[in-house]
């Protein structure tokens, strides 16, 4: 039971930091594993968020907007 209330307690607090900032709990963990892994493919993160490719491309185009993380162009793809 004390485990239980400070896990609570605990994603109180973090809820509360990120909605100072306007950022999701979701976007948080993309967030993170953004800057564990360096850089990601669209394709690696919804994976990892278990979500939908589009999903995911909102939530990246939502940090983007908001000046959080940047997207390039992968040099290896060619499509348009």
């Amino acid at each position: 039971l004390a485990f239980y209330r400070v896990g609570r307690s605990r994603h109180a607090i973090l809820r509360d930091l990120l909605s100072r900032h306007e950022v999701t709990p979701q976007q948080f963990h993309l967030l993170m594993y953004i800057k564990a892994s360096g850089t990601a493919r669209v394709t690696d993160l919804s994976a990892m968020m278990m979500v939908s490719k589009p999903t995911a491309s909102r939530m990246i185009n939502t940090l983007c907007d908001k000046g959080m993380i940047r997207k390039r162009a992968d040099e290896q793809d060619r499509r348009l």
